[in-house]
């Protein structure tokens, strides 16, 4: 159904509900007659604007011809009974529009509501830029002046602690201050804004020989006695360092040291800890540098 239809047949729906209500005015005795007590619902029987006729009146009164009431009263059926079909909603019809608001610091509206698309919104709001503290939607979401973004925020060992998908940037920081106690090596993310992070210092680090974390990431946050805790887990990984902040925690023997180098001083691989059999495996997988040199320890094992 077009909208110029949808319009032209709310418009005789009204025109009938008025001719309908001028007629039963008149019935009454004329305008005339009406005081404003005689407005009150108990006039009509059943309620100032209700689609039902008043009783003695269901078949042919004056309110409303015999038709005319029973499609108000389908009308009205439908409406009650009947789920909205999603296909034929406003934003599945205008698939490029939505509404769009643009208010002054003080709530007050700085143009009229419109529906239109998202670039024209955009458009309006860049117009009001006297109005630094405007706020400006679209389709319920804040573009300018106090945007929706998620809103993530995790504990020391990157655990969610808190997530949604659309909150204002106060509303995200209220959520983060309220966990800091509980979790005070948090790290509270607005969008792609850094809302708050663990101080300098309490980065943990517990890494096997050849450099591979042993924690579910690289570099977690939390107190020291947890980072040691953390290291004592692993124990079993002879090779491990272990560090908080710039403090060494726990180091490997610096004999277990592996370094191999080209044979201009290039590093053909990072430096690890492991058995001397580690690292003289590691030194013959590079057989096409002939005139490597490969240490365990300080000793020279080729």
């Amino acid at each position: 159904m077009s909208s110029q239809t949808s319009k032209l047949r709310a418009f005789a729906a009204l025109a009938i509900l008025l001719s309908g209500v001028v007629v039963f005015y008149q019935n009454c005795g004329g305008f005339q007659a009406l005081g404003p007590s005689s407005l009150s619902s108990e006039s009509f029987g059943v309620g100032a604007f209700s689609t039902q006729n008043p009783p003695g009146m269901e078949s042919g009164g004056n309110l409303y011809s015999s038709d005319e009431f029973q499609n108000l009263k389908n009308a009205e059926a439908y409406a009650a009974d009947k789920a909205q079909d999603p296909s034929r909603s406003v934003h599945a019809l205008f698939q490029d529009r939505g509404l769009c608001v643009v208010r002054g610091g003080a709530g007050k509206f700085l143009a009229p509501m419109d529906y239109t698309t998202r670039a024209s919104c955009e458009a309006l709001c860049g117009q009001m830029t006297a109005n630094v503290n405007r706020v400006c939607i679209w389709r319920n979401q804040s573009f300018v002046g106090n945007p929706e973004l998620p809103c993530l925020i995790r504990g020391g060992v990157f655990a969610t602690r808190f997530t949604h998908p659309n909150l204002i940037r106060a509303s995200c920081q209220a959520e983060c201050d309220r966990l800091a106690a509980e979790a005070p090596y948090r790290t509270c993310d607005w969008g792609d804004e850094r809302l708050h992070e663990p101080p300098k210092g309490v980065e943990c680090r517990v890494d096997g020989g050849a450099g591979v974390s042993f924690l579910a990431r690289r570099v977690i946050f939390s107190s020291r006695q947890q980072c040691q805790e953390f290291c004592d887990l692993n124990g079993s990984a002879e090779y491990r360092t272990c560090r908080y902040g710039d403090e060494i925690l726990r180091h490997p023997d610096e004999n277990s040291k592996c370094e191999i180098l080209g044979g201009a001083g290039v590093v053909l691989r990072p430096i690890f800890y492991g058995s001397r059999v580690d690292c003289s495996a590691s030194c013959e997988s590079f057989p096409q540098n002939p005139n490597r040199l490969c240490y365990h320890g300080k000793e020279r094992i080729r």
